[in-house]
């Protein structure tokens, strides 16, 4: 099975229903939040933490916005689970592809 990295959002801050609360907005107050996240990374993934400062939108406006996240490989559940999926998918998107063959022929009377 191939694996692939997943990234993990560790907090977000600003607007929005996963938001635990606005991005701090004195120094010292921002460094804290962002050394208590960066604290929950599992150690083998903090060279790989980011900060996203990109605003939110929503309707026509910007809220503001930070994501903090870290990659890591998927484990083995989660390479289970994403490859099933696709595998659904596929047998999904078969199974309209043949009803729609079987609609086509019988409009053509083809047997």
């Amino acid at each position: 099975m191939e694996t692939r990295d997943v990234t993990i959002t560790v907090r977000e801050f600003g607007y929005g229903a996963d938001c635990q609360d606005y991005p701090p907005h004195n120094l010292r107050g921002a460094i804290e939040a962002f050394s208590a996240a960066l604290d929950e990374i599992p150690e083998p993934y903090r060279e790989t933490a980011s900060i996203d400062f990109e605003p939110y939108w929503s309707h026509g406006e910007t809220f503001e916005y930070v994501r903090i996240t870290y990659d890591r490989p998927e484990t083995e559940a989660e390479t289970a689970s994403r490859i099933a999926a696709e595998r659904a998918n596929m047998m999904k998107w078969i199974e309209e592809q043949e009803a729609l063959i079987r609609r086509r022929k019988a409009e053509l009377e083809i047997a």
